[in-house]
C-alpha cells in the first residue's frame, strides 16, 4: 500500500493528532471502572453520601472529556481520511490519463472506473477506521490489562490466557479472507462492465427487444458477485461471535478465580466488579479491532488495485529529443511508415507497411473491414508503438517526440464523435484557448453552418453525448474542433459516415481552400469519401495492396476496381 498512503504524509499531522486525541479518550475511560470499583467500595462499608456524590462527580467530568476528546478525534481522523481520499482519486485519475491505450486495453474501462471510486472508497475508509478506531483498541486492550494487573495480578493471569486464542482466530480467518477479497473486486469489475454495456447500449437493446436477454446477463454477474461476497463475508462474519465466545469464557474464569480470591479475603468484592469492566472493554476493543480487520482485508485487495494502476509505466513526460519545432524538417514527408509491423498479442496485425504523405496533400486510405486501416492511423500520433519498423512525422520518429507536442500536430477525428455537455463554443475550444473567430472560421470549414442559423449561435448547448442533434451534425462538431486547434496533421478516421455526399465534397473543399497546407488524412470505406484524394491507399489483411490516384487504382487494381463497382462509382 506504500504508492497509495504516500497521498496520506501531508496530512500526517491531522492523523497525529486525531491518534493523540483518542488515546487521550482511551485513557480518561481506563480510569471510569477503577472510580466506579472505588464508589462501590465506599458505599458498601458505609462511607457519607457526599463522598458518594464527589466519586460521581468525577466519573461525569470524565465521561464529558471523553466525548470532547471522541469528537475532536473523529474530526481530525475525518479531515485526513477525507483530503487523502480526494490526492489519491486525483493521482490515479491523472495517471489513467497518462496511460497507453495498449495499457488502458489490458485494465479495460470498468475496471479502472471501479479502481477510480469504489477501490478509492475502500482505502479511504480504511484510513479513517485506522486514525479513529484502530490504533484505539490497542490502547483499550493494553490499559486494561495493566488496570488489572495493578488492581490483582493473580486474577489478570486469565487475560493473558484469552488473549492467544483471539490472536488465532483473527490470523486464520484473515488467511482466508484476504485472497478472496481480490476476487470479490474483479466481479465488481464484472457488473460494472455489463450496465455500462446496457446503458451505452440501451437504444440497442430495445431496438432489438433484448431486454429479457440482458436482464439475465446483469443477473448472471449480480449472482456471481454475491456468491462470491457471501462466501467471503461468512468467513468475516466468524470473527465476531469466536472473539466474543472467548471472551465470555474469559469472564466465566474471572468470576471464578475472582469469587474464590473474594471468599479467601484475597480480593475486594468491588474490585471484582472492575474486572468484569475491563475484560468487557476488550471484548469491545476486540470486536473494533475485527472490524477494522475486515475493512482492512479489503483496503489491502484495493490497495493492490490501485497500485497496479499507479505503478504502470504510463507515457513518459520527459527525455524526449523533440519538445518542440526546432527539431522537425517541415521539407521531410509529413507521416512516412518504413517496413512497418504491428500487432495488439502475438500475430501481426500491419505487416511490411511502407509510405509516405507530404506536406499539404491528401491522403485516402480504403479497405474492408478488419484491414487494418485504423490501427495504421493509430501509429502516426503514437496512440500504439510499432513493432519493428519505423513511423516518422516530419523526418522524426514518433518515438523521439514529447506525445503533447506530437498530438498538438496530428490530431485524429474518428467515426464516434464525442461531445460533452456544454455550448458549442466549449465543445470546439476543449479547454484551450480558442478564439471565438477560429471556432467559427473552423466551424464553417466543417460545414457546421446550422450552429449560425439558431439565434444562440456559439452558445447553442449540447446535451451530453450530443443527444440533442443528429449524428452528421456531431461529426461536423467534431471535425470543427480539431481544425480549430491548428494541426499540421489531420486524420479524418470514417468521421464523416453520417454526411451526404454533397456536404462530404463540400468538406473536402473547404479543408483545400481554408487549410492549404494542411495533411489530410481520410480514412473510409466509401470511396466518394477517398476519391478527391492524391493519393489512395488500399488495405487487405494488414498490408497495402495497391497505391495511386482514383483513376489509376481504377485501372490498376482489381480489388480497388470491386470495391468501386460494389458501390457504384466509376471513373
Amino acid at each position: 500500500m506504500k504508492s497509495a498512503l504516500k497521498y496520506l504524509k501531508p496530512y500526517g499531522g491531522s492523523a497525529i493528532w486525531g491518534m493523540l486525541f483518542k488515546f487521550a479518550e482511551t485513557v480518561l475511560e481506563l480510569f471510569l471502572p477503577l472510580t466506579m470499583a472505588y464508589m462501590v467500595e465506599s458505599a458498601s462499608k458505609g462511607a457519607e453520601f457526599s463522598q458518594v456524590l464527589r466519586l460521581s462527580g468525577v466519573m461525569l467530568v470524565i465521561i464529558a472529556l471523553c466525548i470532547v476528546l471522541s469528537v475532536s478525534g473523529q474530526f481530525f481522523a475525518a479531515k485526513a481520511s477525507t483530503f487523502f481520499g480526494r490526492d489519491l482519486r486525483t493521482a490515479l485519475f491523472s495517471k489513467i490519463n497518462s496511460l497507453s491505450f495498449k495499457e488502458t486495453d489490458s485494465f479495460g474501462t470498468p475496471s479502472l472506473v471501479n479502481r477510480l471510486t469504489n477501490d478509492t472508497s475502500q482505502i479511504q475508509s480504511a484510513v479513517f477506521m485506522v486514525i479513529r478506531i484502530g490504533l484505539r483498541a490497542p490502547f483499550v486492550a493494553i490499559g486494561a490489562l495493566v488496570m488489572a494487573f495493578a488492581l490483582d495480578s493473580f486474577v489478570a493471569l486469565v487475560f493473558l490466557a484469552v488473549i492467544p486464542f483471539v490472536a488465532i482466530a483473527i490470523t486464520i480467518i484473515l488467511k482466508r479472507t484476504v485472497p478472496i477479497y481480490g476476487s470479490v473486486q474483479k466481479k465488481l469489475d464484472d457488473i460494472t462492465a455489463v450496465t455500462r454495456e446496457n446503458v451505452s447500449g440501451a437504444r440497442v437493446i430495445r431496438a432489438y427487444s433484448r431486454q429479457e436477454h440482458e436482464n439475465v446477463r446483469t443477473a448472471v454477474a449480480a449472482e456471481s458477485y454475491k456468491k462470491e461476497s457471501l462466501r467471503v463475508n461468512r468467513i468475516a462474519a466468524l470473527l465476531n461471535p469466536i472473539s466474543s465466545l472467548i471472551i465470555q469464557l474469559g469472564i466465566v474464569g474471572i468470576l471464578i478465580v475472582g469469587g474464590y480470591r473474594a471468599q479467601a479475603d484475597m480480593l475486594e468484592p468491588a474490585i471484582l466488579t472492575a474486572f468484569i469492566t475491563y475484560i468487557l472493554q476488550i471484548l469491545l476493543a476486540v470486536n473494533m479491532v475485527a472490524t477494522v480487520i475486515v475493512i482492512l482485508i479489503r483496503a489491502v485487495a484495493s490497495a493492490k488495485r490501485i497500485e497496479e494502476v499507479l505503478n504502470a509505466k504510463g507515457v513518459a513526460s520527459d527525455g524526449y529529443a523533440v519538445t518542440g519545432g526546432d527539431g522537425l524538417d517541415r521539407s521531410a514527408p509529413a507521416a512516412e511508415f518504413k517496413d512497418v509491423y504491428f500487432g495488439y498479442s502475438c500475430a501481426n496485425v500491419l505487416k511490411d507497411v511502407s509510405f509516405a504523405v507530404n506536406r499539404g496533400e491528401k491522403l485516402g486510405i480504403i479497405g474492408g473491414t478488419g484491414s487494418g486501416k485504423t490501427t495504421l492511423i493509430n501509429l502516426i500520433p503514437a496512440f500504439y508503438g510499432a513493432r519493428s519498423g519505423e513511423v516518422r512525422v516530419f523526418g522524426r520518429d514518433v518515438k523521439d517526440i514529447d506525445p503533447r507536442y506530437l498530438r498538438s500536430l496530428v490530431t485524429a477525428v474518428s467515426q464516434k464523435a464525442v461531445l460533452i455537455s456544454g455550448t458549442v463554443r466549449e465543445n470546439v475550444a476543449f479547454g484551450r484557448q480558442i478564439s471565438d473567430e477560429e471556432a467559427t472560421r473552423a466551424l464553417y470549414a466543417a460545414q457546421a453552418e446550422f450552429v449560425f442559423e439558431s439565434q444562440e449561435g456559439l452558445d447553442k448547448h449540447i446535451e451530453r453525448d450530443g443527444s440533442n442533434i443528429s449524428g452528421g451534425q456531431k461529426q461536423r462538431i467534431s471535425i470543427a474542433r480539431a481544425l480549430a486547434g491548428n494541426p499540421e496533421i489531420l486524420i479524418l478516421d470514417d468521421s464523416s459516415s453520417a454526411l451526404d455526399y454533397a456536404t462530404d465534397a463540400a468538406l473536402y473543399a473547404a479543408l483545400r481552400t481554408e487549410y492549404p497546407e494542411l495533411t489530410v488524412i481520410t480514412v473510409s470505406q466509401r470511396v466518394y469519401a477517398v476519391r478527391r484524394a492524391d493519393t489512395i491507399l488500399v488495405m487487405h489483411n494488414g498490408k497495402i495492396e495497391a497505391a495511386g490516384a482514383h483513376s489509376e487504382l481504377y485501372a490498376a487494381s482489381p480489388l480497388y476496381e470491386e470495391i468501386c463497382r460494389s458501390q457504384g462509382v466509376d471513373l
